[in-house]
């Protein structure tokens, strides 16, 4: 099975009928159904940081896809840690190896 990183550009499109890549992201679902989602509980918050200020409507499909991807099979939602996100950031997992001294 194929692992894919789902980032929140594709959740937005998803489940909103404005967004410019929502026909896009409704093509690809038949490849999905055989490939293993990955993304992160970052993207997860940005993503519902997002649709703060839409209509209600929205609010809950984002509220509805989140619970999905938690409780879904073929999703993995990666646990935000200090860890990640230093070495994300910064190429090392310790905060203090990255400062910048002058």
């Amino acid at each position: 099975m194929n692992e894919i990183f789902a980032d929140t550009l594709y959740f937005a499109a998803v489940i909103n009928p404005k967004d410019q890549w929502h026909i896009s992201s409704l093509e690809i679902e038949p490849l999905l159904e055989t490939a293993y989602l990955v993304t992160t509980e970052a993207i997860v918050m940005e993503f519902l940081n997002f649709f703060a200020k839409y209509p209600a409507s929205l609010k809950r499909a984002a509220v509805n896809l989140t619970y999905d991807l938690w409780t879904g099979e073929s999703v993995e939602v990666v646990p935000h840690t200090q860890e990640i996100f230093f070495d994300a950031a910064c190429g090392s997992t310790n905060p203090d190896s990255t400062k910048v001294t002058a």
